[in-house]
């Protein structure tokens, strides 16, 4: 699979999942050499992803996805930049197949928006801790908490 065909998968999610949508550019942008990708196929099933540099990565072009995770891989930490589900894939522990994934990675930040308790009681439950409020942060006036997993 090349990374047009990768990124339109994302970009599928992205579409159903959000309403406001990150778009191929934003994607494409996002998937450079510190890009870390968790997949999930239809059935739950975790994908892999060995190499976003090599021009042929390894999931089948003929998959389905139902969601991913998109991190980027820093010196300190790894930072969750999305994480999407389709809506008629959630509810059935996908999130949290992708949230053990990132696990792997060690220490890893995320920020959620207080307008969103769904995703917050997700990474509570996987072991996310507050460490940060950021006031009025978001374009609806929300704020943001930057959570930690150690």
């Amino acid at each position: 699979m090349d990374k047009s065909r990768l990124i339109g998968l994302l970009e599928r999610v992205e579409r159903s999942a959000f309403e406001i949508p990150w778009t191929y550019e934003m994607l494409d942008g996002s998937l450079d050499e510190t890009a870390r990708i968790g997949l999930t196929d239809v059935q739950g099933r975790l994908l892999e992803i060995k190499n976003l540099n090599d021009s042929t990565l390894s999931v089948d072009s003929e998959v389905d996805i139902s969601g991913f995770y998109l991190a980027r891989l820093g010196l300190e930490y790894t930072e969750l930049l999305r994480i999407a589900i389709r809506p008629e894939f959630r509810r059935r522990g996908i999130a949290r197949t992708l949230m053990s994934d990132l696990a792997g990675y060690g220490r890893v930040l995320l920020e959620v928006s207080t307008n969103n308790p769904a995703a917050r009681a997700l990474y509570e439950s996987a072991g996310y801790t507050t460490i940060a409020r950021r006031k009025s942060y978001y374009s609806d006036g929300s704020d943001c908490i930057v959570m930690e997993k150690p």
